[in-house]
């Protein structure tokens, strides 16, 4: 009687487990180690009918389906390919609620009942000593019964978190379930080997904003924001409102790539142009968004944990903020009115030495940091480093685009050697652009041929972005090398829209 009681308290200490706010696949790992405890089993399975598994609505969670069940392996002890993944109906609708442990042949059967009904059958293997003794099989049937009514509450706990986070007001997620899903995406990236992104959209001046339109309007225009920025995503996208002038967007199954296009996505969202939509009436008394600033990164590159992303995020925030492309007032201009202004004036740079001299206009591309670089490149100089860059990048084996233009006759077949190199790499597409493809816009008074007075390599790959722009002359030409994000993106989106039809790649 003693050893009884002493087993009884034992399986009581194991339930405690089970009804702790987990997750329900780590209570459904725990539920089959506990039930393997009790009798010495060495390996088994447990098996959850899948309608509720993918039960969402709480009413609806203990209520069973009306289809026949599904038994998905959720949990498995030792070797996997000694159970199936799946279960036949059958192996359900024969559980007999008032006798939950069965013993066909060697293997221990235990049901999960809820309520009197199943949901659910474990399977225990090389269970020791032959036929289970009664207060073995009590135990076992109080165990699974405790563990049944764990994976309810996990699961009513989930959509309850779910339900309980999301604001009303905006319909954003909070940090907190933001962090939990980011946590669960870096863990699936890292055992399967993929790529997800973050994104985080910062409100620029949102104090000075505040004080100017009051906290209500300044409420308001968070929630517009907040529309906007879901009306561009997709549904497995995760959107989280931190503070009203922040945001957090989780984007699964997306590289570097990809996350520069769901920031282009976002930029064209949110810029001041679509502030106001002129089909809402009332859309005359909105005050206009104000300046936005979407900074991306992506797992693994930019970092290997939540807080790592986050700071990469960050920091290519503020490199937005103060690149040229956004402090010259360069989105939404033609792409050719784009490259003049970069690298058009050729007074602004002389070569006295090994060195460039800038003045003028030349200054305010610079950056001292590195990032971007304003000087001179002569047509067999340009022609040797576009060759390098697209080869690099075959080598490397990088998937994404390379836009290429006004290459020097000289320089082609070298180039087009390169490019022969890329072909079989997975996602890499490589255009050559012809200037009669480009339209000029409205405000510009250039011809459609004068992109023939330019040349350019934009590669925007998952090994970074960058420009390489240059004036089309048969000497010394000034230009401009970018690895500065901002720039290089908004090249090639120019570029994009500059062309009625696509380049066909060589």
């Amino acid at each position: 009687m003693t050893d009884d009681v002493s087993r009884r308290a034992v399986a009581y200490a194991r339930c405690a487990a089970l009804v702790s706010p987990e997750e329900p696949p780590e209570i459904a790992h725990r539920l089959l180690e506990t039930l393997a405890a009790e009798c010495g089993a060495l390996a088994g399975a447990l098996y959850v009918d899948e309608a509720f598994l993918t039960a969402r609505a709480s009413s609806a969670l203990a209520v069973p389906s009306a289809a026949p069940p599904r038994l998905v392996r959720m949990a498995v002890l030792g070797p996997e390919q000694r159970t199936p993944a799946r279960l036949p109906p059958a192996a359900l609708s024969a559980v007999d609620p008032t006798e939950p442990v069965t013993m066909p042949g060697p293997r221990v059967d235990v049901a999960l009942l809820l309520d009197g009904e199943p949901i659910g059958i474990a399977w225990l293997l090389d269970v020791p000593g032959g036929a289970l003794d009664k207060i073995t099989c009590e135990l076992l049937a109080l165990v699974a019964g405790v563990g049944a009514g764990g994976l309810v509450a996990a699961r009513r706990l989930e959509h309850a978190e779910r339900e309980a986070v999301v604001d009303r007001r905006t319909g954003t997620h909070g940090f907190s379930f933001f962090a939990s899903v980011a946590t669960h995406e870096i863990e699936r990236a890292r055992r399967h080997g993929r790529q997800f992104a973050l994104a985080v959209v910062s409100l620029d001046d949102w104090a000075t904003l505040r004080q100017r339109v009051g906290v209500a309007a300044a409420r308001d225009i968070s929630t517009r924001v907040s529309e906007r920025v879901r009306g561009v995503l997709r549904g497995s996208d995760v959107l989280a409102r931190v503070e009203d002038d922040e945001l957090y967007l989780l984007l699964p199954e997306t590289g570097s790539v990809g996350a520069f296009a769901a920031r282009a996505r976002l930029v064209s969202a949110l810029s001041p142009a679509r502030a106001r939509d002129s089909l809402d009436p009332q859309a005359s008394t909105e005050p206009a968004l104000p300046p936005v600033t979407v900074g991306v990164a992506a797992f693994p590159r930019d970092g290997r944990d939540l807080p790592s992303l986050l700071r990469s995020c960050r920091a290519r925030a503020e490199l937005s903020r103060t690149s040229p492309w956004r402090r010259l007032g360069l989105e939404g201009l033609p792409l050719l009115r784009i490259l003049e202004t970069l690298v058009a004036r050729s007074g602004d740079v002389t070569v006295p030495g090994d060195a460039a001299t800038l003045t003028g206009a030349a200054t305010d591309l610079h950056d001292p940091e590195g990032r971007i670089r304003v000087t001179t490149f002569t047509p067999a100089a340009f022609g040797a480093l576009a060759a390098e860059l697209v080869t690099d990048i075959g080598r490397r084996g990088a998937p994404g685009t390379i836009d290429l233009f006004g290459i020097p006759p000289e320089s082609s077949p070298a180039v087009e050697l390169a490019v022969a190199s890329t072909t079989g790499v997975p996602g890499l597409t490589v255009r050559w652009v012809e200037p009669t493809l480009v339209a000029v816009g409205e405000s510009s008074e250039r011809p459609a041929s004068r992109l023939d007075a330019f040349r350019g390599v934009l590669l925007c790959t998952e090994l970074g972005h960058y420009a390489l722009v240059s004036v089309a002359a048969s000497d010394v030409a000034p230009a401009l090398h970018a690895c500065d994000p901002e720039l290089a993106d908004g090249l090639v989106r120019a570029l994009r829209s500059a062309q009625p039809a696509a380049s066909e790649p060589r």
